[in-house]
């Protein structure tokens, strides 16, 4: 019983480290090569960093809906999160008019424009990387930190307007509140 105890641990410790998947399957679009955060697991409230590198294979014009797909792990399953009021694994329509409000080169958010990576479509055909940008996550409301502490999986998927997928990649992350 005792080593079955120590080999669930085990399992559950190295399952519990960050994963990252480009599952673009070499499709014309977005592929990521390398995707880091620089503190695992990434503290809620705090500070982590991201270092990524990527290819845009063909210039993407919009527009763009992603799709994001949501799962937490609860003892040794994964349970799906919906889709409730805006938040959870839904599908975002109308990305690159959600990213016009960046349209001036005054109004993109530093983390992009330090990395010279656009803010709004079209994205041109070119590589795009990002070295240790760092990223604040505020407090969550009082009583609520128990919630979001936890192992999680997700899948988000760039499409075209017409269903075409133009980018794929899955993350494993565990939130620490």
């Amino acid at each position: 019983m005792k080593v079955l105890l120590c080999f669930l641990a085990l399992v559950a410790g190295c399952m519990a480290g960050f994963e990252f998947k480009d599952c673009s399957g070499g499709k014309p679009g977005f592929r990521f090569e390398t995707f880091k955060p620089t503190r695992h697991p990434v503290p809620v409230p705090g500070t982590f960093g991201v270092s990524f590198d990527a290819d845009v294979t063909k210039t993407i014009n919009g527009p763009l809906k992603v799709k994001l797909e949501l799962q937490r792990k609860v003892t040794f399953f994964w349970v799906p999160i919906p889709c409730l009021f805006g938040y959870g694994s839904c599908t975002y329509d109308g990305i690159c008019d959600w990213a016009a409000q960046w349209k001036a080169p005054s109004k993109c958010p530093p983390e992009l424009a330090n990395h010279n990576i656009p803010c709004t479509c079209p994205y041109p055909k070119g590589r795009i990387s990002m070295n240790n940008q760092q990223f604040t996550v505020g407090a969550l409301p009082t009583g609520l930190g128990w919630l979001a502490d936890g192992t999680y999986w997700g899948k988000i998927k760039m499409l075209e307007q017409n269903g075409n997928e133009i980018g794929c990649v899955e993350l494993t992350v565990e939130i620490d509140s």
